[in-house]
């Protein structure tokens, strides 16, 4: 029974994997980037639940810790990857492939950031850069609104603009900025925990206004706001 108990973690965080895997193919087999885009919500849902039901059954290990980094690898990393770079090979540009190429530089930001990051112990309370899973959040709606905007800049002048997104999300992954976790303690009685209940209960309400107004673009909004949101709130607790 105790190995089953200590297997459900891991389970979860193996549908997180499966479902990056198959983002990956509605992407490449399908050229479905909505059904990728879902696809990897649902793998980040997983990976939400995984880390809280082994805390709640208290079956964290090392183990588990490592599949987590391996999963998030592929479908934060690996999915939003081939979700740009294929958005972009399908545009008008000549050599097109070339250009985007640099779409994998998530993928590679991704792998630094899991491995500096997977066994610091500096996490338990708050994030250091910004996680995987909300980069990946913050390209699905990036590359959903682009066909929005294609029209208002030239091509070249919106490949920049794609390049320079890349290089800042991801200096923002592994960088040393502190960012806000959502790991609350049960029953909430601290003060850090009441704030980030708070903030996390803003950030859904932005996601639902904005999604509803710009569709995936909100998702975007709500990882700016996320990232914003963490720097002001850590420079009120360093006063």
């Amino acid at each position: 029974m105790s190995k089953i108990r200590a297997f459900i973690p891991n389970f979860i965080t193996l549908m997180n994997l499966f479902s990056g895997c198959i983002a990956i193919y509605f992407v490449l087999v399908k050229g479905d980037f909505t059904g990728a885009s879902w696809m990897i919500v649902i793998a980040g849902i997983f990976d939400l639940f995984d880390g809280l039901v082994a805390r709640l059954l208290r079956v964290q290990s090392s183990i588990g810790a490592d599949l987590d980094s391996l999963s998030d690898l592929v479908s934060f990393g690996v999915a939003p990857s081939f979700l740009l770079f294929e958005y972009v090979r399908g545009g008008e540009l000549e050599n097109s492939f070339f250009w985007a190429l640099p779409a994998f530089s998530i993928a590679l930001f991704a792998a630094y950031r899991l491995a500096k990051f997977n066994n610091d112990t500096r996490q338990s309370t708050s994030f250091i850069g910004l996680p995987v899973p909300a980069n990946a959040l913050f390209w699905i709606g990036i590359v959903a609104v682009l066909p929005q905007v294609e029209c208002c800049f030239s091509t070249i002048a919106l490949m920049m603009g794609l390049y320079g997104l890349l290089l800042l999300m991801g200096w923002a992954m592994i960088s040393e900025i502190h960012l806000q976790s959502f790991k609350v303690r049960f029953p909430i009685t601290l003060k850090e925990d009441r704030e980030r209940l708070f903030f996390a209960l803003v950030l859904i309400v932005l996601g639902v206004v904005t999604c509803f107004l710009w569709g995936w673009g909100g998702v975007s909004v709500v990882i700016v706001a996320y990232f914003a949101g963490s720097l002001i709130m850590g420079k009120k607790k360093d006063k």
